[in-house]
């Protein structure tokens, strides 16, 4: 009686985000501890949820009103913090003064809930069935526990096995169980939410020293930002995540390793879940249409970086419920402002639904917007490419000839064998996920035509991104960039693809389980089967893999690339000096010295792996042959004296690359029982070859 009081009181709901801000003022200026910061956070986030979230979500579902707050509170402290960022100093106040202006703004538009507190009524074999999922989840994270890689790596299913995906898959089954009952799905989407955020966080759970490469460079540059307020030149992106981790680091005292590395999987499972019961409440969905979000392209979501967050917020804006389209539309402009190549899809989704619902007797205005936005959807990433290469004087050619060769398209197919059962299900999954999405896709397409409104706008979005795929992969040749980096942006734009493709495989999936529903229970079990399988390969997928089918050729930041770093720089007494090494080692200087030291030319001095010359130097001296010239030339180009050479025991052909190496280099070191071997070349001391 009491909170039902409080939810119709309307000056008390006003005071709630006023009274959110207490305890992050103790956390940011008083009490600066992460334990205090994280209950302060919850608090904030809370309560001005639960204020703004009834103005957003005019649903049936008390969660969906909560959980699209918090979304929106996300979203908008990503935006700020950006503005703050390009028109002040990054500071604790002008941080604090964002969360301050939301909950003002929040005050201002609080709305009292209209919602009915639910009644739900789980019979046994609901329970008995979540008890299972819980209890195999359990078993996952207690598997997660007592893993940690701190030695380097090629994947982590060579110390984590694939088997212990087998609980995961159980906890799997119990979800889409009970979202096949279609009686009360609330069970089925918690289980749902825990398998999502645990399948993507066992990097950020198991990887002592961190993940990747791009996650070290976005750290050192937040943690930059956070102590100079700024940093030089300003990117025109990335801020959406850089904003929301400087909030966390500065004003909740959050330790930036740990935020950094689950920022991505907790955001992505909360709002994929908080969407979940959304579209679970509107009449005209079907729980099991819900089942699409198990071909989500996981890999995407797995590292934190603008790239991926903006994707997150790309999934927020499609999946939670449009109308009224102001969360969809903050949520869009989030992601634009993390990474315009995954926001821009956002935004056009938006827009679309905008021009989707002017009334009929402006048709002709209606339709002509949606075809202008949908052609200059089409064409935006390629002219925006084109125009940031020219005016950073970047090598970009563009051959119209080959937009018309499709079979080179790189999409990624397997139908062969190895005669391994599951190597071969699963990769049958894993390399045909595009194919797969499509295929489920086009059913859910004919069959939306005759029941949605609107039901077009998802499609021309996956059509405008999939124009944009094409071009970018066969049109252009990003010479400036690394070999094998050079589809990677067209590869997101058929991440994008998939996304805006899921509504219509969720229709057909529900389809699917309305045909299956008087079949016999065989029938279903396999289908339940068949979609756990596939989901789990994604899981296994998401991550680099070394076995029959694929070899990864990255391995993990380990003890010895920090030892080597410092070595380095021990031994280089305070001279200027570059080294040539793989990303590892730099992602471990980056780690430890940020962004210490730049040359002429804009020549930092560890190798960038993103096509840097500084990399491609190394990649002669490790693919070709190590010699004086290659070292000079790197020397010359960054105008320094001094140079290192590392090289690390798990390289292909690393003994020979050393003994080679010896040969040439005025002196040398090796770290840990040869873990690293690092060569040392200084200009008045570089050996001279005979004349011969």
């Amino acid at each position: 009686m009491i909170l039902a009081n409080i939810r119709k009181n309307a000056m008390f709901r006003k005071l709630l985000p006023i009274l959110g801000l207490f305890p992050v003022f103790l956390s940011a200026f008083v009490i600066q501890t992460p334990w205090f910061g994280l209950f302060a956070l919850l608090t904030y986030l809370g309560l001005i949820g639960y204020s703004l979230g009834p103005r957003l979500s005019h649903q049936s579902v008390r969660g969906l009103e909560l959980g699209t707050g918090i979304m929106a509170t996300v979203a908008a402290m990503s935006i700020l913090g950006s503005l703050v960022y390009y028109t002040a100093t990054v500071t604790t106040q002008s941080l604090f003064l964002v969360l301050l202006i939301i909950a003002i703004i929040t005050s201002v538009l609080s709305a009292p809930s209209t919602t009915e507190k639910p009644h739900p009524h789980f019979i046994l074999t609901d329970i008995i069935l979540f008890g299972i999922g819980l209890a195999s989840l359990c078993g996952w994270w207690i598997a997660v526990a007592q893993t940690q890689i701190l030695e380097p790596v090629r994947s982590v299913w060579l110390i984590f096995s694939p088997i212990n995906l087998v609980a995961l898959g159980i906890t799997l089954a119990c979800a889409v169980t009970l979202l096949l009952r279609e009686k009360m799905p609330l069970l089925g989407i918690l289980l749902f939410g825990g398998w999502l955020f645990s399948a993507l966080a066992l990097a950020a759970q198991v990887y002592g020293l961190g993940y990747g490469f791009d996650p070290f460079l976005h750290r050192a540059t937040i943690a930059h930002i956070a102590t100079h307020g700024t940093i030089t030149p300003k990117p025109l992106y990335y801020i959406g995540e850089y904003a929301l981790e400087l909030i966390g680091f500065k004003i909740f005292a959050l330790p930036l390793f740990s935020l950094d590395a689950f920022l991505s999987p907790l955001l992505a499972a909360f709002g994929i879940t908080t969407a979940l019961l959304g579209r679970s409440s509107e009449r005209k969905t079907s729980p099991t249409a819900l089942l699409a979000l198990l071909l989500l392209p996981l890999a995407a979501f797995v590292q934190t970086t603008p790239q991926a967050l903006a994707f997150i917020f790309t999934a927020w804006t499609l999946f939670i419920p449009s109308r009224p389209l102001a969360a969809p539309f903050l949520f869009a402009l989030a992601a634009v402002i993390t990474h315009p190549l995954a926001g821009i899809g956002a935004l056009i989704y938006v827009a679309l639904l905008a021009f989707e619902r002017i009334p009929k007797h402006w048709s002709t205005l209606k339709y002509a917007s949606i075809g202008m936005t949908t052609l200059g959807a089409s064409i935006a990433i390629p002219i925006a490419f084109t125009l940031q290469a020219k005016l950073a004087h970047l090598s970009l050619a563009f051959h119209p000839e080959n937009l018309i060769k499709f079979w080179q398209l790189p999409i990624s197919l397997f139908v062969g064998t190895h005669f391994n059962t599951w190597g071969d299900l699963a990769y049958t999954f894993i390399d045909n996920a595009f194919i797969i999405v499509l295929i489920l896709a086009l059913p859910g397409v004919w069959s939306a035509r005759k029941a949605q409104s609107g039901w077009y706008v998802p499609g021309l979005v996956a059509a405008a991104m999939f124009v944009n795929f094409i071009i970018m992969s066969l049109g252009f040749d990003f010479t400036f960039l690394i070999a094998y980096e050079r589809l990677d942006f067209a590869l997101r734009l058929l991440t994008l693809t998939t996304l805006f493709l899921l509504p219509y495989v969720g229709i057909t999936l529900s389809d699917i389980t309305a045909r299956l529903k008087n079949r016999p229970p065989g029938l279903r079990l396999g289908f339940v089967a068949f979609l756990v399988i596939l989901s789990m390969s994604s899981v296994y997928g998401a991550y680099p893999r070394h076995d029959n089918y694929a070899r990864s050729a990255g391995f993990n930041v380990g003890p010895s690339d920090i030892s080597a770093v410092h070595a380095i720089e021990q031994n280089a007494a305070g001279a200027e000096y570059i080294v040539l090494s793989d990303q590892a080692l730099a992602a471990a200087a980056v780690q430890e010295f940020g962004f210490k030291t730049y040359y002429h030319n804009d020549i930092f001095f560890y190798p960038i792996p993103t096509g840097g010359p500084l990399y491609q130097d190394f990649l002669t001296m490790v693919e070709v042959a190590p010699t004086l010239e290659t070292v000079t030339s790197a020397m010359d180009l960054a105008g320094v004296d001094r140079a290192y050479f590392a090289i690390h025991s798990y390289w292909w052909q690393a003994p020979q690359i050393i003994e080679n190496t010896k040969a040439i280099a005025g002196d040398w070191f090796a770290i840990g029982n040869g873990d690293v071997t690092v060569f040392i070349f200084e200009r008045p001391n570089v050996p001279i070859p005979d004349a011969e």
